[in-house]
């Protein structure tokens, strides 16, 4: 990965981390307030009401916010330096929802009094697979343009 691989793949998930919690809307805090407040004063259907409506709008939020990303990146890519790409942009635009459905579970997990398995998933093993599957990617398409080009020899 070239420096300026590294630069457009770190600038994506900065982006698209910001833009997660942008698409959280304050639904983790509220299921924070909300569920443990319901459920104490014994009204279990409010509870689960809380929870499937901040899923909902935490899904809405995110595609839109997707949406708008990607048309900016469309709108963008004319004005991009030649040998320059948006591919960051597009890869943003596909981690909002993980990232802010991820953030929206681990407070759904933390409300309930599942702290371990509100944070194993997010915090360590979201940020372990994440770098590994970007470099296996990076490598894999090194791979290919390397057997493509008959001057390269690969070394896969």
């Amino acid at each position: 990965m070239t420096e300026s691989e590294y630069g457009h793949f770190a600038f994506g998930l900065s982006l698209a981390t910001v833009l997660a919690i942008l698409a959280g809307v304050g639904q983790s805090t509220a299921v924070l307030r909300l569920w443990p407040q319901l459920r104490t004063g014994g009204d279990e259907d409010s509870a689960g009401a809380v929870v499937a409506a901040g899923s909902a709008i935490t899904i809405g939020a995110s595609l839109v916010l997707a949406a708008l990303l990607s048309l900016f990146a469309v709108i963008y890519m004319p004005f991009l330096a030649e040998g320059d790409t948006a591919n960051h942009f597009f890869g943003a635009a596909f981690l909002i929802m993980p990232l802010a459905l991820a953030e929206y579970n681990s407070s759904v997990l933390r409300a309930q009094n599942s702290l371990w398995t509100a944070l194993l998933p997010r915090d360590i093993g979201w940020r372990l697979a994440l770098p590994a599957s970007v470099i296996g990617l990076f490598r894999l398409a090194s791979c290919s343009a390397a057997q493509t080009h008959s001057r390269c020899r690969p070394r896969c």
